[in-house]
């Protein structure tokens, strides 16, 4: 179902059947997550993507590279509150700390990119 929602761009099905699934103690796994992240971003719907952001998040399923360059794209491409990008930049430093994830360079440079973009180099 949350392949068909995704395939026929319906984000409103998508969240509907995300809350069902965890509603009911079921968690969609890391991949389904980066593709309605993903899907969000392109239609610029920001809000849904945050809304699966912090669903993944509270079912304890940890971003990746892949994860956090899909939102970093999308504070790139489409205007994010400063906020939210304070909140991706956090997760990434959590996830390099706490975690021991390694991130790839294209994380990396999106990272500087945003810096750059939202003039937070004090965070460099």
């Amino acid at each position: 179902m949350l392949k068909f929602a995704v395939k026929n761009k319906d984000i409103d099905m998508a969240a509907s059947l995300v809350n069902d699934m965890t509603a009911k103690a079921f968690r969609p796994n890391l991949s389904t997550y980066n593709s309605l992240l993903n899907l969000c971003l392109k239609l610029q719907r920001n809000d849904s993507a945050f809304f699966f952001y912090q669903k993944m998040k509270e079912m304890q399923t940890p971003p990746d590279s892949f994860t956090y360059s899909i939102m970093l794209n999308g504070a790139k491409n489409n205007s994010y509150d400063i906020k939210l990008i304070n909140l991706i930049l956090d997760d990434v430093r959590a996830s390099l700390t706490e975690m021991n994830t390694r991130l790839d360079e294209v994380v990396f440079n999106t990272i500087l990119e945003i810096l750059f973009t939202y003039d937070l180099l004090d965070q460099f």
